[in-house]
């Protein structure tokens, strides 16, 4: 890692949850122009693919936008541009955020008896 792209590893590593800095930036990653997986077993694009995210440049660099939208089709991939993923995931990480303080503070003895007298 360059000291850039480390620090936008160590940003996002440290973020508060339901933080847009949880969210990265792959710009940031110098060099690194491809994402890297190893996978040890069967891979079945149509099971094992949700969607494809698609990085903004493909807008205007020439790619057809319907080529890439028939690609999904033919694996039931979702379609979706990269900046839209991106508040997509922040609204995710913030809703599972508020989700389980709402099941915390509803979990806790103290809050359903106080409800319980509010009711009577």
């Amino acid at each position: 890692y360059s000291d850039r792209g480390l620090m936008e590893v160590s940003r996002i590593a440290n973020a508060a949850a339901g933080s847009e800095d949880r969210i990265g930036d792959s710009e940031q990653l110098d060099q690194y122009n491809y994402k890297e997986a190893q996978i040890h077993g069967e891979v079945d694009l149509s099971k094992h693919v949700q969607r494809l995210v698609v990085h903004p440049r493909h807008r205007v660099d020439g790619v057809k936008e319907e080529a890439i939208r028939e690609l999904c089709r033919k694996w039931s991939w979702e379609f979706m541009w990269m900046d839209d993923e991106r508040r997509r995931r922040i609204y995710e990480e913030r809703e599972s955020q508020d989700s389980r303080l709402l099941e915390v503070s509803w979990s806790r003895e103290d809050r359903i008896k106080a409800v319980n007298k509010v009711k009577r």
